[in-house]
């Protein structure tokens, strides 16, 4: 079983949720609810393509904070690798438009 966290007009709470597909992939997730299977949890950047299919919609929306902190962490080093750099612009650029 698991948690699912939300924000109401009273704070914050978590409603314990269980059932038969559990996965940490939202690709998987969201595939199990396009089948029929039951909801899923998602952060509003996961599904942009997904929002744009009819069959796919969002509840309670007014209860679920997406505040996400997105870090990037390397070794302290005077010098970033060329790989380094090119993923951390990469995702300064994308990030904010997926959210």
């Amino acid at each position: 079983m698991t948690e699912w966290s939300f924000t109401g007009p009273a704070g914050r709470f978590s409603v314990p949720v269980s059932g038969n597909l559990s996965s940490n992939s939202a690709e998987t997730i969201l595939a199990g609810v396009q089948a029929g299977v039951g909801i899923g949890m998602f952060y509003r950047a996961s599904l942009v393509e997904a929002l744009k299919h009819a069959d796919v919609i969002t509840v309670l929306d007014e209860f679920v904070n997406e505040n996400q902190d997105v870090n990037l962490v390397w070794p302290k080093r005077r010098f970033i690798s060329t790989r380094v750099r090119l993923a951390t612009d990469f995702f300064t650029q994308k990030l904010p438009l997926r959210i």
